[in-house]
């Protein structure tokens, strides 16, 4: 569980935005779970998991690294950038963002997701490079053909927290975003995260 500092200005400046990206970072965690909240994840996880661990099992290098920034309590931070622009965005567009992030940036990122020091095999200058492969092969294979029916979705959502937010403001539309995330009250939100379950690894034979 974390606690974050949103000053007026932050909040003033956010919105709700349909990422393709997010999407597929969220689809990422669930494959490297393994496991599934409920039969149609379930469904979904079986048509995709078995692909997702061959994928990994024949590069070592990128399974660790997937490992490493879906840290048990602290995403790497190069691995979720910020929705920026105007209009819809657009996935290629997005992890572009990730492909071109300075590599020593993202190795520190990996020691505060770690939290502790860099694996030796991830002392390398193509891991932004290689996080953006991975994404945009989980893009393509497992989210982009269910895409127009997840962004209907995704889009109903933003249309219910958008009216929460004109009766309850930011405080009424923030409380339950996702599990236990909370407004605190005094520029402070919480939020707890669910780890991900380190089980039979790819790659481990």
């Amino acid at each position: 569980m974390g606690w974050w500092q949103v000053n007026a200005d932050t909040l003033a400046g956010s919105r709700f935005v349909v990422s393709p990206l997010a999407e597929a970072i969220a689809c990422l965690k669930t494959l490297e779970r393994g496991t599934a909240a409920h039969p149609g994840e379930r469904g979904w996880l079986d048509a995709h998991l078995p692909a997702y661990r061959e994928r990994l099992a024949g590069d070592p290098v990128t399974a660790l690294l997937v490992r490493a920034a879906l840290g048990r309590t602290w995403n790497a931070d190069f691995l979720t950038p910020t929705p920026g622009g105007e209009g819809e965005a657009v996935f290629e567009e997005e992890v572009e963002r990730i492909r071109t992030w300075p590599p020593g940036t993202a190795r520190a990122d990996l020691t505060v997701s770690l939290g502790g020091p860099l694996p030796a095999r991830l002392h390398r200058s193509d891991l932004p490079e290689r996080t953006a492969e991975l994404l945009a092969w989980v893009w393509t294979r497992t989210v982009l053909p269910s895409w127009p029916r997840r962004r209907r979705v995704l889009e109903a959502d933003v249309v219910a927290r958008t009216a929460r937010l004109g009766r309850a403001g930011w405080a009424g539309a923030l409380d339950g975003m996702r599990s236990g995330m909370r407004w605190l009250g005094g520029d402070r939100s919480r939020s707890v995260r669910t780890p991900i379950r380190r089980g039979r690894s790819p790659g481990r034979g």
